[in-house]
């Protein structure tokens, strides 16, 4: 007998090309009248991997690394089977992202972990290639949901170890400014340093000092107790510790289960970053998070009040997992607790990101049109990225330049206007955007007076990015 079923595909085309190489393939299950099978599951691959993944309330998402050119990735629900079609080239940009495994002088380049993990140098270069692959894919599909096709940023290479000259019990003692300033500027002036690539980095040598945990300790103080803390990102260096790096997978066919596991972790042992949730998958859930974050400052985005620029991405495992959608999801079931988002440092500084007190957390998504997953941007910072040049091919011209007169606060851009924020200029937080992203160009706009004055500061960050990704910053008194 026939199944009564059908195996739709929700956010991919026929024979659709991608620029990056781990997809998120989203669909569901229709079931037709008189259908009896219950099965709850839909392999991938079968005969081969046979992976399988979850479907809850009919809907299903299947993690799937691609190889170079044409993909057949099949899908398996009871006995009927389909095929996605899914081609892999990627971008020829001369400008990429390069994750490092940053090993300081003196250190073995062990990373923190249970005693059942490896935690060697390998093993972290593969939890950080792997991960830096999830935020391309993200990347992509939030801005595909919102129509502006699956842009996203190109990986130079898989991860590279750098050996620093900065001996790790020095680098054990400075504060994150002073570990982004010195291994930024060791970074840019080795081999490897080129204005094209934004590296993304990871120090080895990080150090959680568990025995001094106690039962009532905030985060702040947990990061009193870790050494070579650091989450800082901006100009071309997002920079992290990897305290929490043990929560990570090394494969593609283990990043559910990872978001998944409900492990509690022990704080006498480890660090927990899990925004008060206390889980493995809860802890990989917003350290991942964090890292798209910083990331993205620096693509040029601020912060913002609500979204992944504000504290909208410790559940970030909802882009890759089926979840029920009445719920909050299990990571987070008994945890609703705030977290106060306030950078002091002017390249993304998130050791003040949790509140010295917990109160009620909701994420507000202002796009009814998106999956209500709780992970977003602002429509000022998804077009900021939309037309960044880091995710796109754009041809370089010294005459497209955006001009700006500090006495009439009048723009111009003969490429065309895109985006035009304020922004406070101590912590970066949009106070007022204009967004043009429609087909017609606008090629000029005068800064409203009345805002400005409205605002009632001294100064301001204008931050302004036109068609082709060129970006201008000029501060604007009052």
């Amino acid at each position: 007998m026939a199944c009564n079923h059908e195996i739709m595909i929700d956010n991919f085309n026929p024979e659709e090309t991608v620029h990056y190489s781990v997809i998120i393939i989203k669909g569901h299950v229709k079931n037709k009248p008189k259908s009896t099978c219950q099965t709850e599951q839909i392999y991938v691959n079968p005969g081969s991997t046979n992976s399988y993944f979850k479907i809850v309330d009919g809907k299903f998402k299947v993690l799937s690394e691609l190889k170079l050119g044409q993909n057949s990735i099949i899908l398996k629900y009871c006995c009927l089977t389909t095929t996605v079609f899914i081609n892999y080239a990627p971008r020829q940009s001369n400008l990429s992202v390069l994750p490092l495994y940053i090993i300081c002088e003196g250190h073995d380049g062990k990373f923190q972990a249970p005693e059942t993990q490896q935690n060697d140098i390998d093993s972290a270069c593969k939890r950080i290639t792997l991960c830096s692959k999830l935020l391309q894919s993200v990347i992509a599909e939030k801005l595909n949901e919102q129509n502006q096709r699956r842009k996203t940023f190109k990986l130079e290479d898989d991860c590279r170890v750098f050996r620093s000259k900065l001996n790790y019990l020095e680098a054990r003692k400075m504060t994150q400014e002073e570990l982004w300033t010195s291994l930024g500027r060791e970074i840019a002036n080795s081999d490897i340093g080129r204005e094209e690539i934004k590296f993304l980095g990871f120090l080895s040598c990080t150090k959680y000092c568990g025995e001094g945990y106690e039962e009532n300790f905030f985060h702040d103080d947990i990061v009193k107790l870790t050494q070579a803390y650091v989450a800082l990102g901006g100009g071309g260096l997002a920079l992290f510790g990897t305290a929490c790096l043990y929560t990570w997978p090394e494969d593609v066919s283990h990043v559910i289960e990872k978001f998944e596991d409900c492990s509690l972790i022990d704080r006498r042992q480890f660090m927990d970053d899990s925004c008060y949730r206390g889980t493995f998958g809860a802890c990989f859930s917003t350290t991942l998070g964090s890292v798209l974050h910083e990331l993205c400052h620096t693509f040029d985005l601020g912060h913002t009040g609500n979204g992944i620029m504000g504290r909208g991405f410790d559940d970030i495992y909802k882009v890759f997992v089926s979840f029920k959608s009445e719920r909050s999801g299990d990571i987070r079931r008994t945890f609703q607790n705030s977290i106060e988002f306030e950078e002091k440092f002017d390249t993304g500084l998130l050791s003040d990101r949790l509140a010295e007190k917990k109160k009620g957390f909701s994420v507000k998504d202002e796009s009814s049109k998106i999956e209500q997953d709780g992970t977003f941007w602002t429509r000022s910072c998804l077009t900021f990225l939309s037309y960044h040049k880091w995710m796109n091919d754009f041809e370089f011209s010294k005459n497209d330049v955006i001009k700006f007169d500090p006495v009439t606060k009048f723009l111009s851009s003969i490429a065309g206007l895109r985006v035009i924020e304020l922004r406070n200029e101590n912590d970066g937080m949009v106070i007022k955007d204009w967004i043009f992203d429609g087909k017609v160009l606008k090629y000029s706009f005068q800064v409203p007076e009345d805002e400005l004055n409205n605002l009632s500061k001294k100064s301001v960050m204008l931050v302004v990015e036109d068609n082709i990704g060129n970006i201008l910053k000029h501060v604007v008194n009052i």
